[in-house]
Formats: C-alpha cells, sequence, structure tokens
C-alpha cells in the first residue's frame, strides 16, 4: 500500500465522518425545535395557576378555546369557551362512564336531577326513580317483585303536614288513614273498618246466618246452599214475626198474624199498614178507618196516574166514581169527577158530575175548574175575560140572576147578585160589613152607614174615618196623574170651600183668591197663591186682621216691611243688659244698663237707682253694648242729687264709639260737662237711641 493510497482512504473516512456528523446535527435541531413548539402549544393551552383569570395566553396572545388555568383563590379549574371562562369542577362532568372501584362521598352536597332524568338500578334499568315534572315516579320496569323492606315499620305521610297515609308496624297490622285519621287496620283474622264501608258487591261462598246471641235456634236470616234467601223466624213461643232494618232502623215488619207494616225514616211509627183481619190498607195510619186510608200531618196526596202515552184532547187523564149499589133503579154510578186533557200539550181541567134521578150521571158537569184555574158553575168554560184578559177566578153561570149567598147567619145573609141590569153587594141586618188584609180588618162600613178605614168603631160623628198605623208614612195618599189642577176639594151644602191641589210638581191650597203655594225642591218657599186662577196673588192676601191677629212670629231669617230691597230687611232683634263704667275709676251701687236692638237701631237704657258713687266720677259713663255710628243725644227723663248747680242735665253718644257724655245747662243758659257727683241716694234714668256700626 503506497501513501497515497492511505492518504486517500483517510480523506474518503474523514469525508465519510463529517457527513455523519452534520446528518445527526441537523437532526437534533429539528427535533430541539418541535419540542419548542410542543411546550409553547402546550403553555398555551394550560397556562397554569393564577389567582385570577387571564385575559390573554402566557405569550400575551389570544386566548385559546379549550384553554385550560387553576384559579388559586376557588381552587377550582377553568376552561375557556371561547368567550368566557367557565368552572369545570360545577358541571360534574364524567365522560365517559367511570366504573367506581370504591365508595362515591358527596361531602354534604346534593346529587340532583332534571326532569325525566333517571337514577336506575339494574342491569337493564329495572329500577327507575324519576321526576317527570308533574309527577315523582318509582317504576319497577324488570322483572321480579319491588320490596319495601323495613325493620320496625314502612309509613307514607303528608310532605306538607307529615299526617299518616299507611303505615305498617312490626307487630302485624297495617293502618290505612283518610285525612289523618284511621279508617282500616289489618287483624290476625281479617280487617277492621272504622265508618262505613262501601262495596260494589259481595262474594261469599257458603251460608250466612245471623242468629239470636241468647238462643242458637232462632236463625233470622241466612242463604242456603242453594243460593235461597230465607227468613224465618224460630220455633221459640211467643209473639213471631219478620223485622227488616236499614240504617239501624226498622223499616218493615211482618206479624204474625198477618199485618204487615211499613215504617218511616226513623223506624218509629208505621206509615203504610196492612190490617190482615179488617182488610184495610193505612198510609200514615195503623189503625186504618175504610178499606183504603190515607193520613199526613199536612198535604196527604192520592196520585192516579195513567199509562198513555200520547195526550187526546177531550180524553180523560183519571176519574173517581161514586157508586152505588142499591137493589133498586138507584144502583149505579151516581157522581163521578174526571180529570180531562183540553189540549195536546198537557192542560188539564177537572170536571164534576152528579145525576138528578135514576143514577144517571148528566153529560154535562156541573161545575169545571180549567187549565188556567177558572171554576164554572152553571158553565163548562168559565173565564173572566171581561174584567181583564188573563184573569183568573169564579164564573157563576145563569139566564136570569147568577149570586152567591154566604149564610154566616140567616137573618144576616151576605149576597152578591149579578143581573141583567143591576149588581148587587147586599147585607141583609144591622151588622156592618168588614174588609180585612193579613189578618187584620182594614175597611168596615157600620150599619149605619159610616165608612171606616183601619178602624173598627167610630170616634167621631162623621162618615169616613182613616186612622193610620204607627210608623206609618202617611194616613192618605192623594195622585193626580193631571199636570195641574185641583186633587181634593171640599163642600159645604154643595158650595165649594177650598181645595188642594198642584202647580208644576207644588202643593197649592186654599179657597178662590186667598191660597198658598208650597214650594220644595231645593225652592223651600210659602207664597201667596190665587186657588181659582192657580196662579200667583202677589201684594193681594193679608196675614191676619185686625181683630183676628196672629200672636207670635218665629223667624231665623228677616222681614221686609213696606218694599223688597235691602233697606227693607228687618232681620235682627235683641234685648240684654250692658255693664256701664264710671269714669274717673270711680264705682256705683244699684248702677245697671239694658238695651233693645231692631236690625241696627238700639234702645240703650242707664239707670241709677238710689245708688251710692264712690270716688271722684268724671261726666262719662262707657261701656255701651254697640258702638255708635255717629254723635247721638241721649235724653236723662229723671235725676237727684246730681250735680246740683246745673238747672237741666242732658248729654250724647260719642261717634264711634261707645261712651255716653253728661252734660248741664247752667244759669246764664251756657251748656257745661257736668260730671257726677259722689255721694248716696243718687237717681239717674237716661235713654239713647243710635244706629249701630
Amino acid at each position: 500500500m503506497t501513501v497515497e493510497t492511505e492518504v486517500a482512504a483517510l480523506t474518503t473516512a474523514v469525508n465519510s465522518l463529517t457527513s455523519t456528523v452534520n446528518v445527526s446535527k441537523a437532526t437534533l435541531d429539528a427535533a430541539a425545535a418541535e419540542a419548542v413548539d410542543a411546550y409553547d402549544s402546550f403553555d398555551d393551552r394550560y397556562l397554569g395557576v393564577k389567582n385570577s383569570a387571564p385575559a390573554n395566553d402566557n405569550d400575551g396572545g389570544a386566548l385559546l378555546t379549550g384553554a385550560l388555568y387553576f384559579n388559586s383563590t376557588s381552587n377550582t379549574m377553568f376552561v375557556f369557551t371561547g368567550s368566557a371562562w367557565a368552572a369545570v369542577a360545577n358541571n360534574n362532568i364524567i365522560n365517559p362512564n367511570v366504573a367506581l372501584t370504591q365508595d362515591l362521598a358527596t361531602n354534604g352536597n346534593d346529587v340532583k336531577f332534571g326532569d325525566n332524568d333517571k337514577a336506575t338500578f339494574g342491569a337493564g334499568d329495572d329500577l327507575q326513580i324519576y321526576h317527570d315534572g308533574s309527577h315523582s315516579q318509582i317504576k319497577d320496569a324488570g322483572t321480579g317483585n319491588l320490596y319495601i323492606k323495613a325493620t320496625s315499620g314502612v309509613l307514607i305521610q303528608d310532605n306538607d303536614t307529615g299526617t299518616n297515609r299507611i303505615t305498617t308496624s312490626a307487630t302485624g297490622p297495617v293502618y290505612v288513614y283518610h285525612a289523618g285519621d284511621q279508617k282500616l287496620a289489618t287483624t290476625s283474622t281479617g280487617i277492621d273498618v272504622t265508618g262505613t264501608a262501601t262495596m260494589d258487591g259481595l262474594t261469599v261462598d257458603g251460608n250466612i246466618q245471623f242468629t239470636d246471641s241468647g238462643s242458637s235456634n232462632r236463625n233470622v236470616l241466612y242463604l242456603d246452599d242453594s243460593d235461597n234467601v230465607v227468613l224465618a223466624t224460630g220455633t221459640t213461643a211467643g209473639a213471631r214475626g219478620i223485622d227488616l232494618y236499614t240504617n239501624n232502623s226498622k223499616s218493615l215488619s211482618v206479624a204474625e198474624g198477618g199485618d204487615i207494616s211499613f215504617y218511616e225514616d226513623t223506624g218509629t211509627t208505621p206509615k203504610l199498614f196492612w190490617d190482615a183481619s179488617a182488610e184495610s190498607l193505612g198510609i200514615g195510619t195503623s189503625s186504618p178507618d175504610t178499606v183504603l186510608h190515607l193520613a199526613k200531618s199536612s198535604a196527604a196526596t192520592l196520585r192516579l196516574e195513567s199509562t198513555a202515552t200520547a195526550l187526546a184532547t177531550g180524553g180523560v187523564l183519571g176519574a173517581i166514581e161514586f157508586e152505588s149499589n142499591d137493589t133498586g133503579s138507584q144502583s149505579g154510578v151516581n157522581a163521578k169527577i174526571n180529570s180531562v186533557f183540553t189540549n195536546t200539550v198537557g192542560a188539564t181541567s177537572l170536571q164534576f158530575f152528579t145525576s138528578d134521578s135514576f143514577a144517571v150521571v148528566d153529560s154535562t158537569p156541573k161545575m169545571v175548574i180549567n187549565n188556567v184555574g177558572n171554576v164554572g158553575i152553571g158553565t163548562s168554560s168559565p173565564n173572566l175575560n171581561g174584567f181583564g184578559t188573563g184573569t183568573n177566578g169564579l164564573e157563576i153561570a145563569d139566564a136570569t140572576l147568577a149570586g152567591i149567598r154566604l149564610n154566616g147567619n140567616a137573618a144576616d145573609s151576605m149576597y152578591f147578585i149579578s143581573g141583567a141590569d143591576k149588581h148587587w153587594v147586599y147585607g141583609r141586618g144591622a151588622v156592618p160589613m168588614t174588609f180585612s188584609t193579613n189578618g187584620e180588618e182594614a175597611m168596615q162600613i157600620d150599619s149605619s152607614g159610616n165608612l171606616l178605614l183601619n178602624r173598627s168603631a167610630t170616634f167621631t160623628t162623621a162618615k169616613m174615618e182613616i186612622q193610620s198605623d204607627a210608623g206609618d208614612a202617611s194616613t192618605l195618599a192623594l195622585n193626580s196623574i193631571d199636570t195641574d189642577g185641583s186633587m181634593l176639594e171640599f163642600y159645604n151644602a154643595g158650595t165649594t170651600v177650598g181645595s188642594i191641589g198642584v202647580k208644576d210638581g207644588y202643593l197649592t191650597a186654599g179657597n178662590a183668591d186667598a191660597g198658598l203655594l208650597f214650594l220644595g225642591s231645593g225652592v223651600k218657599r210659602i207664597q201667596p197663591w190665587s186657588v181659582s186662577s192657580n196662579s200667583g196673588a202677589d201684594n193681594q192676601i193679608d196675614l191676619g186682621y185686625s181683630t183676628e191677629r196672629f200672636k207670635d212670629l218665629y223667624l231665623s231669617g228677616g222681614v221686609y216691611l213696606g218694599g223688597t230691597g235691602a233697606a227693607n230687611k228687618l232681620d235682627d232683634y235683641e234685648e240684654g243688659t250692658w255693664t256701664p263704667t264710671l269714669g274717673g275709676g270711680a264705682t256705683a251701687t244699684n248702677m245697671s244698663g239694658k238695651y233693645t236692638k231692631v236690625g241696627n237701631l238700639v234702645t240703650a237704657y242707664l239707670i241709677f237707682e238710689n245708688s251710692t258713687i264712690s270716688g271722684t266720677p268724671d261726666y262719662i259713663v262707657s261701656g255701651l253694648p254697640f258702638t255708635s255710628v255717629e254723635r247721638t243725644p241721649l235724653s236723662v227723663t229723671y235725676y237727684r242729687t246730681f250735680n246740683t248747680a246745673c238747672e237741666s242735665l242732658g248729654g250724647f253718644l260719642t261717634g264711634n264709639g261707645n261712651t255716653m257724655q253728661f252734660v248741664g245747662m247752667v244759669q246764664g243758659g251756657n251748656w257745661v260737662t257736668a260730671p257726677l257727683t259722689a255721694g248716696s241716694t243718687r237717681y239717674l234714668f237716661a235713654t239713647a237711641v243710635y244706629q249701630a256700626a
């Protein structure tokens, strides 16, 4: 081998090694790059532990849907839904299905199922527990039985009140309740029912026997082997019969002698009784007096029923006939009562027939009660249409005179007669004719012809008397259907002396041109009125007369005198006392004041009578009851031991004030103020007439 060959081989080996090294480094670089990319992807999907929800990934980029982070504040794993973080732990999702390898503890939390989400048990979901949205269901949907087992007992109770519905006990009984009250309990021999057991039927395999506890040989009711119902009264001595009871009350009794009794609802009194020996039937009585005897405290009813299915006008619905068995010619039906259809829609009438002789019932009924309740005597088609269509009542028909006689006493009979040209209500004898309503006498025409309303005896000599009862709104009410005019007129010997009438809905009363109109409905006044013309009578009627005066007039308003203007109105009258006050601070005994006020005109009186004046009085006395409009003179009618220096004494009232000021005339004719003087036996009478402000 030459050096060149060795060098060439070495060169080839070095080149091969260099190529191999270069290839390994590229592979490593690629793997490292892939690892970096994988970590970055993992870092973008699991962001690690955070104390709050991050807004970006760890690189500051946008969050990826499905990214995770663990919240160290709530110790909860969160997943990013693409728009928000959601707690993974709250979803309680285990998917796919996981087989437990140990017990599952809820740690105080609930396992919640939505509507129609089921808790199922068994390989084929045999037992299912769920709520369907309306009801809770426990369903055994598989094979086998559903067992509910308990050590002490099983209780089904009301959720709200806790009251029992069905309970069991360890000792054996099962109890069923209604509204908390026990109604059924099982026993070792059957069931015990509290209350009433209602059944659609009862099937018994064997005989049913009811025996008298006092004797074993007195079977009273049983079903034999041939399904015959046997009623037997036994073989013991004494009265034997059959009694049937319903609701613990006797309903039917068959006595030993054949008498049969059906009892009313209390089971104490027979109401239908067959008397076997008398061959009589009593309904409502146990001692029938006739072949058929009906008795009841009220509304005893006998019904005759026709079974015909079609109605025919004139057809007889039912009849009662009265027949004699006289051996002579009178044998046969002597009278009858028919119920007859008067149309085809069920209207009926009652016809009463009698016979004149030979037991031949007349073909024309003597009396009829038709379908509307009219009673006809002497006519087969009674009606009172002449009095008013639809009026029902009694019609007695005759070609000449038809009437009714009420014969309480032959000498004092009462007649109602209708003839061709006259009608009478006629009472014989000197007795009153009385009309009563509601059991009380309302009107009477006495034997003297007096008319008494609501009275049984006269208390005046009037021909008509009307008396009201306590609490009645009025004694007499008159209603006029005319607009205006007289409603009640009064006469004396045929001559009008007065009337009561109406004008525009208001009452008028009076005679000729002297009357009054009474206005109400908000107007509330009485004014002069001419009854003859039914119009106002202004300034025509006097109130009172010079020798026929009224006494007192009580008014709450005023009186217009001599005119209707405001200045003519007198609306005030007053009398009273006032307390005089002496000027200068003086006082006096036996000093008084009086006044009379008519409108605004005041008359005031000042009186000192045997008075003693103390102090230093001046010429002023104040305290008048009303303020004077202007200065007004006063007069002194009498005085003594007052200011002897004055020849005469007078004074005036101050304007717009309430004081009297006294002045006197001294020798020479001058007027000066006249002070009152202190001392005893003082007399003064002063009068002031003034207008009050």
